[in-house]
């Protein structure tokens, strides 16, 4: 299962943030995107909203990427993922462990 707006006819698809509990503060997201156009914005929140890192993309290519977010200097807790690309609008926690 991943993550995905159904709403509108999109050229991009985001699966699910794996590992998630991450030990060591690396995640990685697959997306796939049917345009070579396309491009994403990443961007980690701590669990009071404060933006903690900002990462773009630009572009993706056509079929599957692998994006890593790396928080590794970051403390153990929650944090909060936010994807923003094409028509693809997505939020999914994360945990450090």
């Amino acid at each position: 299962q991943g993550i995905t707006n159904n709403n509108f006819t999109s050229s991009i698809q985001a699966n699910i943030v794996y590992p998630n509990p991450s030990n060591d503060g690396k995640f990685f997201i697959n997306i796939f995107s049917e345009l070579n156009e396309d491009e994403a914005l990443f961007r980690v929140f701590d669990i009071s909203g404060r933006e903690m890192k900002e990462t773009f993309v630009k572009p993706l290519r056509n079929g599957n990427n692998q994006i890593e977010i790396d928080l590794t200097s970051y403390a153990k807790g929650m944090y909060l993922l936010k994807i923003d690309a094409h028509q693809l609008s997505e939020s999914q926690r994360l945990l450090i462990e």
